[in-house]
């Protein structure tokens, strides 16, 4: 066996543990991309910001994702799926804490359009690496789980923004 085969070989093995892991990167982004809604008048109040720049918390996360996502599946096909998913879950776990301890609204912002870059990493490059890693006949089981992760995180964030509100 020729070194090829046997990282093809290791990886077939871990398939399962990998869906796991791009799924939990997965849930995140559409949770960051609902968890504010519900938030708005409480952040109006604390940051003592018009409703127009608060509305921007969660514009600024929405169009920064949905426009680079293409970019981001285009940078993993040159430098590596997993190199652009480890830094954009890098990214978005630090962004986060900025967002957590955002002294102003533009501060919060800020990191959140941080915080969606991150975001676009994962969710361009979770189909990609399920793509590679599953065999033709589990490839759908697996890009549907993944897309389950996806719309549970939708639905998961206004409760979870309620919840932490």
């Amino acid at each position: 066996m020729d070194e090829a085969q046997i990282d093809t070989k290791k990886i077939y093995e871990r398939r399962w543990s990998i869906l796991i892991a791009v799924m939990l990167g997965s849930i995140m982004a559409p949770i960051d991309g609902s968890i504010m809604n519900i938030a708005m008048p409480t952040l109006r109040e604390v940051f003592h910001a018009p409703l127009e720049t608060v509305s921007w918390v969660s514009m600024a996360y929405l169009l920064v994702v949905s426009s680079t996502l293409l970019a981001f599946g285009r940078l993993g096909d040159i430098m590596g799926y997993r190199r652009i998913y480890q830094t954009g879950l890098f990214i978005f776990t630090a962004s986060s804490a900025i967002c957590g301890f955002a002294p102003n609204i533009s501060v919060l912002i800020a990191g959140r359009v941080a915080q969606a870059i991150g975001g676009g990493m994962l969710l361009s490059m979770a189909p990609t690496i399920l793509t590679a890693v599953f065999p033709p006949s589990d490839r759908g089981k697996a890009l549907g789980m993944n897309a389950m992760s996806v719309a549970m995180g939708l639905a998961i964030g206004p409760s979870l923004g309620g919840f932490l509100v």
